[in-house]
């Protein structure tokens, strides 16, 4: 009798210990979500007309091979990476190799960075982060590979 009054008690402790950390992942979530929200960025079409020629003064400037379609970039290159957003979804990192470069999109929190480097140069060098080519706010552009191209929409 003693054991099931114990094993009532535990299992009611437990209950509640459950919906405490449902609550929390909640809380969480919504936080997470909020500030998300707080970072979008509403940009209007001459802003993101003069985010584009940035764009494609970096890849310019880099002898990268690309053509302008609109509001749209495309970039040959094969697929060497991806890494997923788990969250957020969508790419958090894409790079790419056109002939002897190495073309990287970075999405961050609050902004995201295209980078144009060597082949031959790493990813971070001696500890230190390679220059960022160029940032721009997280959620403009966007950005997808479908093969053979890495697109980049204003």
């Amino acid at each position: 009798m003693a054991q099931a009054f114990w094993d009532e008690n535990k299992q009611r402790e437990w209950e509640e210990w459950n919906k405490k950390l449902l609550e929390q992942r909640k809380e969480i979530y919504l936080n997470w979500a909020k500030q998300v929200a707080d970072r979008f960025v509403e940009i209007d079409l001459p802003e993101r007309k003069q985010l584009m020629k940035k764009v494609i003064e970096v890849l310019e400037k880099n002898n990268i091979d690309f053509e302008v379609d609109n509001y749209k970039i495309k970039i040959k290159g094969n697929l060497i990476e991806v890494r997923l957003a788990g969250f957020m979804g969508g790419p958090e990192w894409i790079e790419i190799r056109q002939g002897d470069k190495t073309i990287i999109w970075e999405t961050h929190m609050d902004y995201s960075i295209l980078y144009v480097k060597p082949l031959g140069s790493s990813k971070v060098l001696g500890g230190v982060e390679l220059p960022r080519d160029i940032q721009l706010p997280r959620d403009i552009p966007r950005v997808y590979y479908i093969y053979p191209n890495l697109y980049i929409f204003f």
